[in-house]
């Protein structure tokens, strides 16, 4: 019906409010979604059939309410005010008339669709007073029109970047000229030395001739070789009368034989010195066996050399184990198959991919760079093993360094063994024994290697750290030749996952250095960002430790992938910070340094990130437009495919962002925003990939904000709005929202069960007991969700009641509800997995296991921190902004980062909200269990306190204490400094 079409173009806000103040409809909850929908049906109906007496009356009062909220939805809410006097014939004329006086920029097409539900009496007064109001199309083309002075301006300033771009084009004509010149003197160059290329033509030519002489030649000395035959059938005929003097000779011969036997004595003679011999032989046997002898005593010795002779207060020689590589080789002849390599062994290890390919670079520097690579914590020797096997080669050996070393000897004999036959000497458990007692000689290795001096080039260095009351804590002074990782901050895979076979390493070219191309082997030229940090702190760490710092620094540069301030993070972390646990450094200032750095590292990221992932966000609703807008009103929408969305942004965004479709990188791709705004109601996905624009509509975000979805690009709006981008959303000021886009809540908006979750998953564990099956079959690796965990079954012998279950199947996993009776399966139904998602957090609240989720503020924006999966509905929220890399945070944890713009005005709105509905939808009350939210300031370090303009006595004695190690840091922050300035200095 039209009349229908007509209603529910009438703002949804005010429909609401209208059908709350009417009577409520038994049956119906006050105020839900379907009461709304029976009202406006019944209104409807009524107005179809019209009712006799008051009620008639009643129904056409509340349609003309509609017809006027429609009015001002469409014109201004300063709309006239209804007039209840009888009405005159021409009522209707006079009153477009002066909606005309009032509204001149109306078009005619609202206009008339408003005469159209008055109820005024159509006469050629109101036609003509409907006729002077002008058409959209008009009205949009008077626009266009007032718009073009400002466009006018921005066609200058384009023509000003053409005039640059032309400056540059003749520029480059001119080099061009110049290289036209060079070639034209080459060519002059070839043609001259192409005529002495003719000369030798004729040369050749003449040889050429000679040679056909030479043929004929031939030809006749093959005729003279037929006449050659003839002569040699007449030899043969004189070889026979040389057979028969053969035969003569034979004679002769016959004689010369009967003399030898003549000679059979001196044989016997002989035979009698051979047996002499013989007799001899069994002194030679024993000669051998003593030779034997030797021999044995020769390769014990060998042996000793290979485990190192040195022996410590009566105990057992120290033994140099040899691995061999058991798989086949992957060759090393580049920096990304070094770094794979090493990757893929992390990996294997139980790493996750994304941390394996971040240390694997790190590892890699440090090889480069000729130093001691050092592992600590719980899995450090796992970890040891990986590395030494991706880049050992064939061969790679392994020492377990000894408690209580008193000589360097042990270290010396290990390095002279495997200096030629070795790709990798691995120091296990290298703290048990003082590293400045027996650590002298690879010491002297290390150090040579950082001033070019190649010692050992192909031979890697790694260390792992134990951890007891006999081992030397921080390392000691094996913190001073290389990095420090520390392996329980490795993020590490769960037990499901598959891990990948091992690989082993070979290097193919002359040395670790030689990986990078000849134009990336010169170092860069170092910036005094590092040693700036360190003197801010008043780090004093040595020149050896320096030399070390700056070339892995330069190495870090050309082997990481981004800013240099994450090559300048990473130094901070693993060289800086254990080398000033070990010496008793400024511990605690490094740290506040190194979260300082990546605190701006993280703001920069988000930043980029949020202006490239907002700008392909309103690439694809601006593509999606300009594909399905009807060119004018008699064609219809066509959707766009995701082919020709995502083509579209390729050309326009790639020049700028180069990595944009890459679906390795950090940050979204195309498709993955495209389906995202799917998810957000931005565009709409049909059937077969293809996509359309939906109307706007608005979500309300604290008091003064909303986000807009939907509606295409700004400038396709009928009215002007200023709209802010913001990641993958746009956001508004609720003001420009009135009256004009339906504003939704945010429960409204995310779509939960509106009873909440214990109410639903109480109706489907109901629904479930009811569908409940005998298990037929014994399912394999079952698991049931108890305790806030998943739990085999079978270690359930207890377990009695209702349970969620899971089971593999395959690559994914099937849920049941199950009835479990001492700790035996009974029955069960199944579940779709988003059901299994949302009913897990019920099981976890009643259980006293809720999830928590973190928002930590900062200046520049919120990072949110999941330690699960949220159900369908409720991920949409998360949407507002992208997923990072966890940081520390365990298996399973996810982060999400808001972006900048706004935060300051959204970020206590959105944990309040994010607070309220996590209580309002899982029940959780208790102050322990509640989100909570961490603020994480960021404080910039000031000047030294003898460099502030305060007195000097107070100077002096802020800088002794500041030393005493009463938590007074030597160079305080710059609030801080301002508050001893504001203080002191009218002293």
């Amino acid at each position: 019906m039209m009349i229908t079409e007509f209603i529910e173009e009438v703002p949804h806000a005010f429909r609401k409010s209208f059908f709350d103040r009417q009577a409520s409809i038994p049956g119906f909850r006050r105020g839900s979604p379907p009461e709304f929908k029976e009202k406006q049906r019944r209104l409807i109906g009524h107005l179809a059939h019209p009712q006799p007496g008051h009620k008639s009356e009643a129904d056409w009062q509340a349609f003309a309410s509609l017809w006027v909220a429609w009015a001002k939805s469409r014109l201004d809410s300063a709309f006239p005010t209804a007039d209840t006097s009888p009405q005159l014939a021409d009522a209707g004329a006079g009153f477009f008339k002066r909606l005309a006086e009032l509204y001149p920029d109306a078009s005619r097409e609202t206009v008339e669709r408003l005469a159209t539900y008055s109820g005024f009496a159509e006469d050629p007064a109101m036609q003509a007073a409907l006729n002077s109001f002008h058409p959209a199309s008009t009205l949009a083309r008077d626009r266009m029109i007032d718009g073009l002075p400002g466009r006018l301006d921005k066609i200058e300033g384009y023509f000003d970047l053409a005039e640059t771009a032309a400056e540059e084009i003749a520029e480059r004509i001119d080099q061009l000229e110049l290289t036209a010149t060079v070639t034209t003197e080459a060519v002059e160059q070839m043609t001259a030395n192409l005529s002495g290329v003719h000369k030798d033509i004729a040369e050749w030519r003449t040889a050429l001739q000679s040679v056909d002489l030479r043929l004929e030649q031939v030809s006749e000395l093959a005729q003279s070789t037929g006449s050659a035959q003839q002569e040699a059938s007449t030899a043969l005929a004189d070889s026979d009368v040389r057979g028969e003097l053969i035969s003569e000779r034979v004679s002769a011969l016959a004689a010369q034989v009967e003399n030898l036997v003549a000679e059979r004595a001196r044989v016997l003679v002989l035979e009698e010195a051979l047996a002499i011999l013989n007799a001899r032989g069994l002194d030679w046997d024993a000669a051998a066996a003593n030779l034997a002898s030797l021999h044995a005593r020769v390769n014990t010795q060998e042996s000793r050399v290979v485990g190192p002779s040195h022996e410590v207060g009566g105990q057992s020689r120290v033994r140099l184990i040899e691995n061999e590589a058991t798989g086949p080789f992957v060759e090393i002849n580049s920096i990304e198959v070094a770094c794979q390599v090493i990757a893929n062994n992390l990996q294997a290890s139980g790493v996750v991919k994304r941390e394996a390919n971040s240390y694997a670079r790190h590892i890699l520097a440090a090889i480069i760079c000729g130093q001691l690579i050092q592992f600590k914590g719980s899995t450090a020797d796992l970890i040891a093993d990986a590395v030494a096997a991706a880049v050992g080669g064939a061969i790679f050996h392994e020492w377990r360094v000894p408690v209580g070393l008193v000589s360097e000897d042990a270290a010396t004999d290990c390095l002279e063994v495997v200096a030629e036959s070795s790709g990798c000497l691995l120091l296990k458990g290298a703290n048990r024994s003082a590293f400045e007692v027996y650590g002298s000689a690879i010491r002297d290795v290390v150090a040579r290697r950082q001033f070019a001096t190649s010692v050992n080039s192909r031979l890697v260095l790694i260390a792992s750290w134990t951890h007891g009351p006999a081992a030397f804590p921080d390392g000691g002074t094996l913190s001073e030749l290389g990095p420090v990782f520390d392996t329980d901050e490795f993020a590490m895979r769960g037990l499901s996952a598959q891990m990948p076979l091992m690989q082993f390493g070979q290097l193919t070219v002359d040395d670790w250095k030689a990986l990078h191309n000849q134009a990336e082997n010169t170092p860069l030229a170092l910036l005094s960002t590092l040693r700036e940090r360190l003197g801010q702190v008043d780090f004093a760490p040595g020149n050896l430790w320096l030399r070390i710092a700056d070339r892995a620094y330069a190495q870090l540069r050309l082997v990481l992938q981004g800013p240099s301030e994450r090559a300048l993070h990473t130094v901070m972390k693993q060289w800086a910070l254990p080398w000033a646990q070990s010496l008793g450094g400024p511990v605690e200032a490094l740290t506040r340094s190194t979260t300082e750095l990546l605190s701006d590292i993280d703001a920069d990221a988000v930043h980029a990130e949020s202006v490239e992932v907002a700008a392909v966000a309103e690439c694809l609703r601006a593509a999606s437009y300009l594909c399905s807008a009807p060119r004018n009103d008699r064609e219809a929408w066509v959707p766009a495919t995701t082919l020709s969305l995502t083509s579209i942004v390729r050309q326009r965004l790639t020049p700028l962002w180069p990595t944009l479709d890459d679906e390795h990188a950090a940050e979204p791709g195309i498709k993955a925003i495209l389906y995202s705004l799917g998810d957000l109601g931005d565009l709409v996905r049909l059937d077969g990939g293809r996509w359309l624009t939906p109307s706007p509509q608005a979500v309300r975000l604290g008091d003064k904000q909303a986000v807009i979805i939907g509606g295409g690009p700004a400038q396709t709006f009928p009215w002007p709005i200023a709209m802010r981008g913001a990641g993958r959303v746009r956001l508004v000021n609720v003001d420009a929202c009135a009256e004009r886009i339906d504003l939704w809540e945010p429960n409204e908006w995310i779509g939960s069960p509106i009873e909440g979750l214990q109410a639903w998953s109480t109706q489907l564990l109901t629904s479930a007991k009811e569908q409940l099956a005998p298990a037929t079959t014994e399912l394999a690796d079952i698991s049931i969700r108890t305790s806030g965990k998943w739990i085999a079954l079978s270690a359930c012998a207890t377990a009695e009641g209702l349970f969620l279950a899971r089971c593999r199947t395959g690559l994914r996993f099937e849920y049941f509800v199950v009835q479990v009776s001492r700790g035996c399966l009974r029955q069960l139904t199944g579940l779709r997995p988003q059901q299994a998602r949302r009913l897990q957090f019920y099981f976890d609240v009643q259980a006293g296991h809720p999830m928590k989720v973190e928002a930590h503020v900062s200046q520049v924006h919120v990072r949110l921190r999941l330690h699960r999966y949220l159900p369908r509905e409720e991920t949409k929220a998360l949407l507002l902004g992208w997923q990072l890399p966890s940081l520390g945070g365990g298996v399973g944890t996810t982060d999400y980062v808001i972006p900048p713009s706004g935060v300051h005005e959204t970020a206590k709105s959105l944990a309040d909200s994010l607070r309220q509905y996590i209580e309002a939808q899982y029940h959780i009350r208790d102050e322990g269990l509640t989100p909570y939210v961490e603020a994480t300031s960021v404080y910039k370090i000031g000047d030294p306190f003898n460099r502030l303009p305060i007195p000097k006595v107070a100077a002096d004695m802020l800088t002794q204490l500041s030393l005493m190690g009463l938590g007074l840091y030597p160079r305080p922050y710059e609030h801080q400094s301002q508050a001893l300035t504001a203080f002191l200095g009218k002293f």
